[in-house]
C-alpha cells in the first residue's frame, strides 16, 4: 500500500514498476526464485516475427510454491495471452527486470527461442530495446533444440513474475508453446530438467513424467510427447520424488513430497479414487 492508498498488486504493472532494466542473471538470496524458475527441454526453429496467440486453456494445472491451493488456470485473472518471440533460428531476444524475474539475463542472448504469456496491454516490443524491459510479461520461455536430437526440444529456463507465481503460469506456457510445436510438426518430444518438488510435480500436471534419469547438477529429467501428454508410471513418480526427499529437502517441500507419494501421478486412476472421483 503507497500513500495514495493503492496497493502495488491493484495497479496495472507498468505503473507499480521501475521502468529501468537490470542485467543480473540472478537475484541474489531469493531461494523462492530458485524453485519457481526452472529449467525445461523443447525446441523449435526458424520464425522473423512474434506471433500472438489469445486463446486461452483451462486446464488445471499448477505452478510451484502454491501446490496446495492447487488453482485453476481458468482462474488466472486477466486471461494472459501467448507470443512466440521467435523460433531458435530467428535468434530472439527479451529483455525482462531482474528484479520480477530469475534467469533475466538469459532472456537478453540469442541462441534460443522465446515465447511468453503476457497481459493484453503488453508491450513486448520495449524488450527488444538495450533500455527498457519489456512491459506485461508474466512469465516466459527459452528453448532450443536438443544438441544430440534434432527431433527434441529442450527447455532451457522458464521463468514466472514473482507477484504472479502460484498461479499455474508457468505450466500453462509450456503447454501453448508444445501445442504451437506440434501445430507446426517441429518436434516430436521435449525434455526438461528440474531441481525442486515443486516444478516436479506442476510439470507432471502438464503432462510430462520422470524419465528415470538426473542431468550432472542434480536435476531429474522429465519428458513428454509434444503432441499428447506422457503416460506416467506410478512408481517412477514416486522415485522422483524420493531423490528430492533424499536432498535435506524444507519442511514444506517434504510435507508436498509426502502428499504426492499419497496420492500418486496427477491425473491417474489411482488418484482419483483417492480423491473421490
Amino acid at each position: 500500500m503507497n500513500a495514495d492508498g493503492v496497493s502495488e498488486r491493484e495497479r496495472p504493472w507498468f505503473e507499480s514498476r521501475p521502468p529501468h532494466c537490470g542485467t543480473s542473471t540472478r537475484r541474489a538470496g531469493d531461494r523462492r526464485s530458485d524453485r519457481l524458475s526452472y529449467h525445461l527441454s523443447i525446441d523449435a526453429d526458424s520464425d522473423t516475427h512474434a506471433d500472438t496467440d489469445t486463446d486461452t486453456h483451462t486446464h488445471a494445472d499448477t505452478d510451484g510454491r502454491l501446490l496446495s491451493r492447487a488453482p485453476v488456470i481458468g482462474g488466472v485473472s486477466g486471461d494472459p495471452a501467448f507470443t512466440l518471440l521467435g523460433w531458435p533460428a530467428s535468434e530472439p531476444t527479451l529483455r525482462l527486470d531482474y528484479r520480477e524475474f530469475a534467469y533475466a539475463g538469459k532472456f537478453v542472448v540469442s541462441g534460443t527461442g522465446k515465447a511468453v504469456l503476457h497481459a493484453p496491454e503488453a508491450d513486448l516490443r520495449r524488450g527488444r530495446d538495450a533500455d527498457e524491459c519489456a512491459r506485461g510479461v508474466l512469465a516466459a520461455v527459452a528453448f532450443d533444440a536438443d544438441r544430440t536430437d534434432s527431433d527434441r526440444a529442450v527447455l532451457r529456463y522458464v521463468t514466472v513474475r514473482t507477484d504472479r507465481q502460484g498461479e499455474g503460469l508457468g505450466p500453462l506456457l509450456v503447454e501453448r508453446l508444445l501445442d504451437r510445436t506440434a501445430a507446426e510438426g517441429r518436434y516430436d518430444h521435449a525434455r526438461i530438467a528440474v531441481n525442486n518438488p515443486y516444478a516436479y510435480v506442476a510439470l507432471h500436471r502438464a503432462g510430462f513424467a520422470y524419465a528415470g534419469e538426473a542431468t550432472g547438477i542434480a536435476e531429474l529429467v522429465l519428458e513428454r510427447p509434444v503432441g499428447r501428454p506422457a503416460t506416467v508410471d506410478a512408481d517412477r513418480y514416486r522415485a522422483g520424488l524420493d531423490r528430492f526427499r533424499e536432498r535435506d529437502p524444507t519442511a514444506e517441500e517434504r510435507a508436498l513430497i509426502e502428499r504426492e507419494r499419497a496420492a500418486g501421478p496427477p491425473g491417474s486412476s489411482e488418484r482419483d479414487e483417492r480423491d473421490g472421483r
